[in-house]
């Protein structure tokens, strides 16, 4: 990019030179013989452009120094690819070859900001763009249909895996020095480098022209480590062996995921909104901090899966495996969990709040201090759960299993436990108050210091054998609430 800008500069100052204007140099700042000068030239060059401490050029606007950064790439690497230009290589492999060279060269030493890729964008989409030379076979400008058939062609017959792409071109094949001042060449790694930066600039060209990956493609080159996140907004990835995919921070809003295996993959801090994830296999993934906003995670297999801090708020992870998955802090503002599998999982801190888990098994979870308020677990797999501190405020747990959970010290004021099967549970300490307990089973429950103030218990079991006695608070007593002594426990 510094070389393009480099370049520019030199073509302004020979364009007035050629013009018969002077430019000097004056503490490193160029000035105009002003006797001669364009107004309108003079603004172009020292409104937005002036030179730097280290020969280069610095804009007084971003947006300006991105426009030249796009037009230089888009004259130097797309102009001239069109059917006019490339009909006079009359070799469909050359073609390919030009193609492919000149995508790698545009998109391999530097990670292009969306702001340039939007410019070059809409000077690919608005060619061909005005030169002053007709004659110029760039006139007529880039050829998007031309470029896209010769660019899958060549992907499809390995030019990509070609050492031709992979070696250090001349103009750019820098040198670096380390602590003692050695020159260092390029190495392997740097050129693989080099080419996923590439691939990863590649998606964010493709999809501003509205690819969707129709055809299917699936470079490696696309999911290995690189500084450039990829952009597959609305890309079809379905049906994809995607594992160990590193997706971090890459763009997948829309995209149809649906049947990939995705085991062990890196989508950290990955945009995932929209997204078709159904019955994709995601063992063990990393989605920490990711962004599954209304995703569709329908009988998805999320099974030790990494959720710590992802944000699924009005997703559906409705019979979906979540077993074993670390959920620490995680946000599931009314997401559906219908029937989904949480046996083990992690849910310390999670925002659960009006969310669905109705007929979830969550046995054994740890939903210690989750925010709970207005969940729906009825029907739901509470066995052995961890719910110290949690708030579940009027929360649904009608008809729940709840046996031998603990839940000292939760918040249920309000909440519907009606026929829940709290065997054996610790409530001790828990807020009960306004709760609806009726006909619920709470033989060997211990209810000792919990708040029961205006709680209905109706119909609800308890019991006074050894080994399955409930314990209530000092002067509560349960026949004068409408409870049902049971002495077994069948």
């Amino acid at each position: 990019m510094y070389n393009g800008l480099q370049r520019a500069k030199q073509r302004t100052i020979r364009y007035f030179e050629e013009k018969n204007k002077t430019i000097l140099a004056d503490n490193d700042k160029y000035t105009v013989d002003e006797s001669t000068f364009h107004s309108k030239k003079y603004l172009a060059v020292f409104s937005f452009a002036n030179s730097d401490n280290h020969n280069g050029i610095t804009f007084a606007h971003k947006s300006v120094c991105e426009y030249f950064a796009a037009l230089k790439l888009y004259e130097d690497y797309f102009a001239h690819l069109n059917d006019t230009y490339l009909a006079a290589v009359h070799d469909e492999n050359s073609q390919m070859e030009i193609v492919m060279e000149n995508t790698m060269e545009a998109f391999r030493y530097a990670v292009i900001t969306p702001d340039v890729f939007s410019y070059l964008i809409d000077l690919c989409r608005k060619s061909p763009v005005p030169f002053e030379n007709n004659d110029n076979p760039n006139a007529k400008g880039f050829n998007y249909e031309v470029y896209k058939y010769l660019f899958f062609k060549s992907i499809n017959q390995g030019y990509e895996e070609s050492s031709k792409f992979l070696a250090p071109v001349e103009e750019y094949n820098h040198t670096c020095f380390n602590a003692g001042r050695e020159k260092i060449r390029e190495t392997k790694s740097d050129l693989i480098m080099q080419i996923a930066r590439a691939y990863n600039n590649i998606t964010w060209f493709l999809t501003g022209m509205n690819y969707r990956n129709s055809n299917r493609w699936r470079s490696k080159a696309l999911f290995v480590p690189s500084d450039r996140s990829a952009n597959m907004e609305r890309w079809d990835l379905s049906d994809f062996d995607l594992s160990e995919a590193f997706l971090i921070e890459a763009n997948l809003r829309e995209a149809n995921l649906s049947d990939s295996w995705l085991v062990r993959a890196d989508m950290s801090r990955c945009d995932l909104t929209n997204a078709n994830l159904s019955h994709a296999v995601l063992n063990n993934a990393n989605l920490r901090a990711a962004v599954l906003v209304y995703a569709d995670l329908q009988q998805a297999n999320l099974r030790g899966a990494n959720l710590r801090g992802a944000r699924f708020r009005g997703a559906n992870l409705s019979n979906a495996i979540l077993c074993d998955a670390h959920i620490f802090a995680t946000n599931f503002y009314k997401t559906i969990m219908v029937g989904s599998k949480l046996n083990g999982a992690d849910l310390t801190h999670a925002i659960l709040y009006k969310t669905d888990l109705s007929n979830a098994d969550l046995a054994g979870a740890n939903l210690k201090e989750a925010e709970t308020t207005q969940i729906n677990l009825s029907k739901a797999n509470l066995f052995e759960t961890d719910l110290r501190g949690a708030r579940l405020t009027k929360a649904n747990l009608s008809e729940a299993t709840i046996c031998f959970a603990d839940l000292g010290c939760a918040n249920l004021e309000n909440s519907d436990l009606s026929k829940a099967n709290l065997k054996g549970s610790y409530l001790d300490g828990v807020n009960l108050s306004g709760a609806n307990l009726s006909e619920a089973d709470l033989r060997g429950a211990n209810l000792r210091q919990a708040n029961l103030n205006n709680a209905v218990f109706d119909g609800a079991l308890y019991c006074e054998l050894p080994n399955c006695t409930t314990l209530f608070p000092d002067g509560f007593d349960p026949v004068q609430h409408g409870m049902i002594k049971v002495d077994n426990l069948d």
